[in-house]
Order: structure tokens, then sequence, then C-alpha cells
């Protein structure tokens, strides 16, 4: 799903707006034309994000033996130590849950995910790998 916010599907669309309806209730139009304009626009802030799922099974107990506070601390401290100028956001479900723990990067308009990071080696190999895939646009 995040992945694809710049360029909404049908389904997607669908998907995102079921969630919000979830939380919200019932939404006219404009209500969700409003929503998806701020996700949008929120998705695509700042020259570069790593998303990291933490929804329905990532960053829960459905993915065993994973200590995910663990792992987000460890994110945040390799980010600096790598030097990489990288926004680092928790986001809703970005599946396939049974591959998870999922992650996405955006640099500019490109992205790329990650699935099955499941421990901190698996951590630092993934922002390792953003640091040299993309160190000519990605900020240090």
């Amino acid at each position: 799903m995040v992945a694809s916010q710049a360029r909404w599907s049908e389904d997607d669309q669908r998907a995102f707006i079921l969630r919000q309806e979830k939380r919200w209730g019932p939404l006219d139009e404009s209500e969700i034309r409003r929503i998806l304009e701020s996700a949008r626009a929120w998705f695509l802030t700042g020259a570069s994000r790593l998303f990291l799922c933490r929804g329905c099974c990532c960053g829960t107990e459905r993915v065993q033996a994973v200590d995910h506070d663990v792992l987000v601390a460890h994110v945040d401290s390799e980010r600096r130590r790598l030097g990489l100028a990288l926004a680092v956001d928790l986001t809703d479900c970005q599946g396939p849950c049974d591959e998870g723990n999922n992650a996405t990067v955006r640099v500019g308009s490109a992205c790329r995910t990650y699935r099955k990071l499941n421990d901190p080696a698996a951590m630092t190999r993934m922002l390792e790998e953003i640091r040299e895939g993309y160190s000519r646009s990605l900020p240090t």
C-alpha cells in the first residue's frame, strides 16, 4: 500500500477508505477526497522516508520471536551511524503479512520494498543497501 500511495489503484483506494471508515464512520465523497489528498501529500513530504510496517502483523506478537521495539530503536541508531538523513515513519499494514516485518523506502518518486526484516542484522543490511543504492539521491 505504501509504495502505491503516489499512484492509487481503485483497490488501494477502497482498502484505505474502508480503514478510515472503520476508524471514523461513514464518509462522504468530499471527505474521502480530502483524506486521500492528505495521505498522498504526507507520503511525498521530504526528500526521503522509510516506512516501517506496524500493521496487523508486523510489530505485533503475530511475527514470532521479534522484539519490535528493539528493531525500531536499532533502525534509528543505525540510520544515525550510517549518516542517513532519512525520516522514519511507522505505518499501517504494508503486506504481505506472511513476509513481515516489512518496510518501504521512498527517495524522490522511487520506492523499494523490503521483506522479512525480523532481526537487527536484516535492518542493518537494508539501511546499508539504501545508503549504497541511493547514495546519489539520498541526502547524508
